[in-house]
């Protein structure tokens, strides 16, 4: 076990900076209550509550939809957790195996996190290789409970909620490449220069640069998957974006983050809601089978 470093207020700082991603990843330290989803616990009352909430609210939408969107909102919290604490502080909390998940309505949003030791590359004399397995030790427990108990529920088989996860993982990877400078922006704001000494920080700023370098984002994915024991070929997925964009017929930019796209092996089944449509990256569309 390497060594680790106690840290109390990183959990605040990876709370405001999963708040900086969406206002729906709000977390708060704790365990939290008896009715909140985590690993350790029989969930099947609080996944047939909201099964019946997707249901209820989306009745048009249909099976398909309740399964893929039910497993998309029950897993996103513990994969964006897993890539801001590494790629963003530079250190894995020792508590995520321990996240409790909060549902509303038709969504699992919201989440508690107790508090504890962090992995930290600076003390513990870890590789990046080695914080990611870290984390996926923590984390594919949570996953492989949830979508036992979904399948259950739901009838949402584990070859398709790999699937799902697979391109869930890549994308996330994605669009946190394309905020990292941002992301990396925000902590370097939020915390003292005695802090980010103390931290490690001084580490950190060249790990979001990962996800701006192709063979580098590659390799950390095919961890990644591999570490959630995913389909690791999915990352032949992975397709260069052209090296430019066109913003006018006079200007042009390069894109933020590895220069690649995801080409995706799943539908979000969004179409099928009344007020759904066919994502831009839907693999439905018949430029995206061809690409």
């Amino acid at each position: 076990m390497p060594d680790i470093v106690i840290s109390d207020k990183k959990n605040e700082v990876l709370f405001d900076l999963a708040s900086q991603v969406s206002p729906a990843l709000t977390g708060q330290s704790g365990e939290g209550g008896p009715e909140l989803i985590r690993a350790g616990q029989d969930n099947t009352l609080a996944l047939q509550r909201f099964y019946h909430q997707l249901q209820s609210l989306h009745a048009s939408s249909g099976k398909p939809y309740w399964q893929t969107r039910g497993w998309g909102v029950l897993t996103w919290q513990p994969l964006y957790l897993s890539f801001l604490s590494l790629y963003c502080l530079g250190s894995v909390p020792s508590s995520l195996g321990k996240l409790a998940q909060q549902q509303k309505g038709d969504m699992v949003s919201g989440f508690f996190l107790p508090e504890g030791r962090w992995y930290c590359l600076k003390y513990s004399g870890c590789t990046v290789p080695e914080l990611i397995a870290l984390a996926c030790q923590q984390i594919r427990p949570v996953i492989q409970q949830l979508q036992w108990e979904f399948e259950r529920i739901s009838g949402f088989s584990k070859a398709k909620s790999q699937r799902v996860m697979a391109d869930r993982v890549l994308l996330t990877l994605l669009r946190l490449a394309e905020a990292s400078n941002e992301l990396n922006s925000f902590v370097k704001q939020t915390l003292t220069q005695e802090e980010q000494q103390h931290w490690g920080f001084t580490a950190a700023p060249w790990l979001h640069q990962r996800l701006n370098e192709k063979e580098r984002f590659i390799a950390d994915a095919i961890l990644w998957l591999k570490g959630l024991e995913l389909p690791v070929e999915h990352y032949l997925r992975l397709k260069e974006k052209p090296a430019l964009l066109a913003v006018s017929s006079t200007e042009m930019i390069e894109p933020h983050g590895p220069g690649l796209y995801l080409k995706r092996l799943t539908c979000c089944m969004h179409y099928r809601r009344e007020d759904g449509d066919l994502c831009a990256n839907c693999p439905r569309l018949k430029k995206n089978k061809a690409a």
